[in-house]
């Protein structure tokens, strides 16, 4: 029924524009795509839980924008304003590859204490995080994670080529459910350094945890591939095709136990181009049919999926209904033994297969 997941078709905006996030927040739980992003449902919490709810998400903030206006400061008006800022429509990648790069210079952790006290005031101010010492609670943790950026964006101390930072851009698609272009923001939008020839390299700055902490680079790219084909790490793989050049996660956080090749993992047009569209088709069609499954079980279908105990909208859910989940579970028994004919069905078992645990495995570690 609807409460798990059966809601009804969701037919394209009149501009046929959709943001990729919104496509990834669908592909990791259905049931909360739904509520936070169709229905605009936002979380009810005391304001003490609140903060605490909202630190991970505003430390990420704080460091976007300190690193954002670091690199403006290095290119001053030879940069593109940031889409947000400028309200501009999105960037012309082959513009912007003729266009000359600007040194980004590795600051020092001083030189960005300014931004950081500015960027956590505001920050505070905007995500109206209650208490006198919100702003000084998130510069102290967001500190370490500055700290750990220097470390992985200028390892070896070269300066970045940046062309711009936070920048807008799109993807035009051709007979995709109603829709005609994917739309995206690019933190940093660089000459890539490991290429020989001009190529663009495309970065979203993460703050939590990375795909894979594998040692080895293959089993870390056999693990990327598997989240592209989940649905659930779109953002590299558009960044890659729409820019004809490379995508990448930085993950910035302090205290990750990866190799030092680690912290950037990407991806490149050629590898992305495939496995993108086949995701991109069946995410679209199981939209329009209208399944959006509660996604109530880990990956591995034993317990709890831990990300529900920090979701904005679970009282809306049937979360903490072991009714629910048994149900879901002899569903998937009986569906897999037996594929149902009924469409709706087929596309919510389609949909929860592609984020479970043999599918992500991608590879040992």
């Amino acid at each position: 029924g609807p409460y798990l997941g059966l809601a009804g078709a969701a037919e394209p905006g009149e501009d046929g524009v959709l943001f990729i996030t919104r496509l990834e927040s669908y592909a990791r739980c259905g049931w909360q795509a739904l509520l936070s992003r169709e229905c605009k449902l936002e979380a009810s919490l005391d304001p003490l839980a609140a903060a605490l709810q909202l630190l991970p998400s505003a430390l990420g903030l704080v460091v976007h924008e300190v690193l954002e206006r670091s690199a403006r400061d290095a290119g001053g008006e030879r940069l593109p304003l940031p889409s947000r800022q400028a309200g501009s429509d999105p960037i012309d990648f082959a513009d912007l590859l003729a266009a000359e790069p600007v040194d980004w210079l590795r600051p020092s952790l001083e030189q960005l204490e300014p931004l950081l006290t500015s960027a956590a005031r505001k920050v505070a101010r905007d995500e109206r995080l209650p208490g006198r010492f919100a702003a000084e609670l998130l510069a102290e943790r967001a500190r370490p994670m500055l700290e750990q950026s220097l470390e992985v964006l200028w390892p070896a101390g070269a300066p970045r080529r940046v062309l711009g930072v936070e920048l807008a851009g799109r993807l035009p698609l051709e007979g995709f459910r109603g829709f005609n272009e994917l739309r995206f923001y690019a933190d940093l939008v660089e000459l890539d350094p490991d290429s020989e020839g001009p190529r663009l390299h495309l970065v979203d700055y993460k703050t939590g945890s990375p795909i894979s902490s594998a040692k080895g680079a293959g089993t870390r790219a056999k693990h990327l591939a598997a989240k592209l084909e989940s649905g659930q790490a779109l953002q590299a793989a558009l960044y890659a095709l729409a820019s004809d050049g490379r995508g990448s996660y930085a993950y910035l956080k302090d205290g990750l136990d990866l190799p030092a090749d680690a912290h950037f993992q990407w991806l490149d047009a050629e590898a992305a181009r495939t496995p993108f569209d086949e995701v991109l088709t069946a995410l679209l069609g199981e939209r329009q049919v209208g399944v959006y499954p509660p996604r109530l079980l880990d990956d591995g279908e034993t317990r709890e999926n831990r990300a529900c105990a920090n979701c904005d909208v679970s009282l809306a859910c049937r979360r903490q209904d072991s009714g629910a989940r048994l149900r879901i579970e002899a569903w998937l028994e009986s569906a897999r033994s037996a594929p149902p004919e009924d469409p709706g069905h087929a596309c919510w078992l389609g949909h929860w297969n592609r984020g479970s645990k043999e599918h992500l495995r991608g590879g040992e570690a």
